[in-house]
């Protein structure tokens, strides 16, 4: 028995985020016929809320707009009310993204669109205070009601507008794969480095990994210092930031600010997973112990706060806690002078504790500001001391804030996101020699396979009962990228089986043979401004730039020809919009930067060919494609490659391949060479 004066169909759904919604005075419908039905049967329009349970603003238009009785009498009598959350229904929310960006110029959740009763927009926006949201929703129904064939005639404007964002026709001539291509995305990018905070000159700042990733891959290829000098100073400034936290491990959302201190507060399973990632990489890169210990802690972070009972990842915790934005992560100067006592001096000039505060009512938000040789200096102690007490202190600051309580977490298992962690821990697993992350990359696959793979194809989300979310395409590229990486830690063929499996449920439901791109959604779908494709690169990778890299990555190692004509199809048709895009076609420039260096492909063949492997695993080799196998078998890949009792290395640059017959520590040494070979 609950005390709730309302309840609405929501009640019935499974979203975390949808079910905070289920006791609004709101009469919200889950997206579907029926809804849509309705509308038509009452000629009544209809508006299109999205969000996600992470998202504060969306808190905030809930208590002030949908909790409200006066709000919500006015969106009853006069619009059927849809409900989505986007983390389950991207392909809805990306619809509708594009209507609001051509609307206002700009987009963010939570997202609030007026449709006709066939779904097609006519007007929205992002965050709508009560009364101006009030105000729209009489103003829109009482022209509906007074010129309806104007607002329908607005209305097949804006859907034909929407159509033609994002979809890409086919470019009948190539590229050139030269050097000076990948300078046409980077120096322009060059002008808008922020060369004190990192990142790009903007604010808010999100974390951008495929940017990393691509300006780390550049720097190493081109040798350009520039460029990798900025790269070491985002991810320094990222870590140093309040953006990190610093006690628990793990990233926020993005910075308000320019300088990564203020975050948005919310934690998600994505940006921890490709962040991670990046500081994997960065490690490799650096051999700075620092990005380990970030690595690591992010790892950490995700198996504890967001691993679910079925071995497999939650999507978010809340910014959101009991008190207040945020409130879980920060601190009074009071509060951590009583836990650390004589060590809190030290810890407060290290993270830029204030009595008064760094932030709001007197709390503070933690973030390096002081070096350790810095603070050796000024508490004349050695830097080993400081650091000791440093590390106990935040372990001090961790028992504590565990009394707390934690904001809420959304329990939804995405597919796409768990594919990412399950790549990201794979890659931990043999930089960082540890077994355990193995597992959790083994286990999160098999949870997938469990529970979201159905006759061959996937789902987006755990089924309910009956219902289930059909996967887009973001979901079985990531899941193809995390069968690569698992191949490549394990040299397991089964798992690049798997990969071409989905590679081919792609092709065949995905697939735009007039452009050669795919569809973000599957061609059995119905959307009411039809099907879109997903090209730029975001905080996550799009999911045609990371089908592309993998189909090039097994058109060489299944010998697949056609995979490559695919991808190079894919990059050419992008060439147009890469120039000066910088961040937005990272991910796209790693795939250019794979067709202008020739990659260097080591194949490893015997019975300890992942003992061998283990001391490629420490360098960082952004264009090394590293092929293995313990067992004899008949890949051509491998053929007239083994040795009975031995354990070989073959080489191969631009299809030249030879014997390598020096260690592999002489290999590593070559590591320069390898990236010399760039076709020209």
């Amino acid at each position: 028995m609950n005390n709730y004066i309302h309840t609405n169909s929501l009640i019935n759904e499974l979203s975390p985020y949808l079910l905070q919604h289920a006791h609004n005075p709101v009469q919200w419908y889950v997206w579907g016929h029926d809804a849509f039905l309705k509308a038509r049967n009452e000629d009544k329009l209809v508006i299109v809320s999205v969000g996600y349970s992470a998202c504060h603003w969306c808190h905030v238009m809930e208590s002030e707009s949908f909790d409200d009785e006066e709000v919500a009498l006015v969106m009853n009598e006069n619009f059927i009310s849809i409900k989505v959350d986007k983390e389950e229904r991207p392909d809805i929310d990306q619809q509708y993204m594009s209507a609001v960006r051509i609307i206002t110029g700009n987009g963010g959740w939570p997202l609030n669109v007026i449709c006709l009763p066939d779904g097609r927009p006519i007007y929205g926006g992002t965050y709508f205070p009560r009364q101006q949201w009030i105000d729209i929703l009489v103003k829109l129904s009482d022209l509906y009601k007074a010129h309806k064939e104007k607002v329908v005639r607005a209305a097949e404007d804006l859907a034909e507008g929407v159509r033609n964002v994002d979809l890409i026709e086919e470019r009948l001539s190539g590229l050139d794969y030269l050097p000076k291509y990948l300078r046409l995305i980077v120096e322009p990018w060059k002008r808008k480095f922020d060369t004190k905070w990192g990142g790009t000159q903007s604010a808010p700042k999100f974390p951008m990994p495929s940017s990393i990733d691509f300006l780390m891959s550049y720097a190493y290829h081109m040798r350009d210092e520039e460029v990798r000098t900025q790269v070491m100073l985002t991810l320094n400034k990222i870590y140093e930031g309040g953006i990190y936290d610093h006690v628990g491990g793990g990233f926020h959302r993005y910075s308000v600010d320019g300088q990564w201190f203020l975050p948005h507060f919310e934690k998600m399973l994505y940006d921890n997973a490709l962040l991670g990632m990046s500081y994997i990489y960065a490690y490799q890169f650096s051999k700075e112990p620092r990005y380990k210990r970030v690595a690591l802690e992010s790892l950490e972070f995700l198996l504890r706060d967001l691993y679910s009972s079925d071995k497999m990842f939650y999507t978010a915790i809340d910014a959101d806690s009991t008190n207040g934005e945020g409130q879980y992560y920060v601190w009074n100067y009071s509060e951590i002078c009583e836990v650390l006592d004589e060590d809190a001096p030290i810890f407060c000039s290290r993270f830029g504790v204030d009595r008064n505060g760094n932030f709001e009512y007197g709390k503070n938000i933690l973030s390096i500001k002081r070096s350790f040789d810095e603070l050796s200096m000024t508490f004349k102690l050695p830097i080993s001391t400081i650091k000791d007490k440093v590390d106990l202190s935040l372990r001090k600051l961790f028992c504590a804030r565990f009394l707390r309580e934690k904001p809420k977490v959304d329990t939804k298992i995405i597919l796409s996101w768990n594919a990412l962690a399950a790549k990201t821990f794979a890659l931990a697993s043999s930089v960082f020699k540890e077994p355990r992350y193995l597992v959790v990359a083994i286990d999160c696959i098999n949870g997938i396979e469990r529970h979201l793979a159905k006759d061959g194809a996937l789902l987006r989300t755990l089924p309910h009962g009956d219902k289930h979310t059909e996967g887009m395409l973001d979901d079985y590229a990531y899941l193809i990228e995390a069968y690569i990486a698992l191949y490549s830690v394990t040299f397991d063929f089964n798992y690049l089986d798997k990969a071409e499996n989905l590679a081919n449920v792609c092709l065949k439901d995905f697939f735009d043979d007039k452009s050669g791109m795919f569809f973000y959604t599957n061609a059995s779908v119905e959307l009411p401004l039809g099907r879109k494709m997903e090209v730029v690169d975001g905080v996550t990778p799009s999911s045609n730039s990371s089908l592309a890299r993998s189909f090039y990555y097994l058109s060489i190692v299944l010998s697949r020809p056609a995979y490559k004509e695919i991808a190079v199809q894919m990059l050419a048709n992008m060439q147009d919009q890469m120039s000066g895009a910088g961040p937005f076609v990272a991910n796209w420039g790693l795939l250019l930067i794979n067709l202008t260096f020739a990659p260097a492909e080591i194949t490893l063949v015997g019975d300890n060919a992942l003992q061998q492997k283990m001391h490629i695993d420490q360098e960082y080799l952004p264009n090394v494609f590293l092929f293995g196998a313990k067992q004899r078998t008949e890949q051509a890949i491998f053929k007239n490659r083994w040795r009975d009792g031995e354990t070989t290395l073959h080489l191969c640059i631009a299809n030249v391949c030879r014997d390598f017959k020096g260690t592999i520590d002489e290999l590593k040494d070559n590591a320069l060479e390898l990236r010399n070979c760039y076709i020209l």
